[in-house]
């Protein structure tokens, strides 16, 4: 909380984080759309976990809360229950992180409301994933460079 200390500086690539994730084609079965799930979240874990090795204290904690929380099957076997009753998997996803992310928002505990903007990012990770077979069609934001959150700046410039 609070005005920040400084407008700040950054150098690097800009990875826009409000531009829509890869347009998604569905798969021919259950099973199929199952799978693109489970690589899409091993995917994220992997990125995850080479951002991991270079980060410090509190950001590598927090990189470390979203790995465990995408290895947690309680946040992806409500999506891949949803897949197996004929969804496609990015809209199970969706609906299933943003289910879990209204019930973090409706806390009555900092802790869980504070978490919910982590759930967004984990929930956007996935969706941001390459499909498999198509590693060129959805560019992933690299480990290093700046990312921007229109969500953030707008609030921050209305301080």
């Amino acid at each position: 909380g609070g005005p920040p200390a400084s407008p700040g500086y950054a150098e690097g690539p800009l990875f826009d984080l409000d531009q829509p994730p890869v347009s998604y084609k569905a798969k021919a079965s259950a099973g199929e759309e199952q799978a693109a799930l489970v690589s899409a979240i091993g995917k994220a874990v992997g990125r995850l976990a080479v951002l991991v090795e270079t980060a410090d204290g509190e950001a590598a904690g927090i990189l470390e809360f979203h790995i465990a929380m995408l290895e947690d099957d309680a946040l992806s076997g409500p999506a891949l229950a949803a897949i197996g009753s004929g969804q496609p998997a990015d809209a199970a996803w969706r609906a299933a992180l943003d289910r879990e992310i209204a019930g973090y928002e409706a806390s009555d505990q900092d802790y869980f409301r504070a978490r919910a903007a982590d759930l967004r990012d984990i929930r956007d990770q996935v969706l941001r994933a390459p499909p498999p077979r198509h590693p060129r069609s959805a560019p992933a934001a690299p480990g290093r460079g700046c990312r921007a959150d229109r969500r953030r700046l707008r609030a921050r410039s209305s301080m």
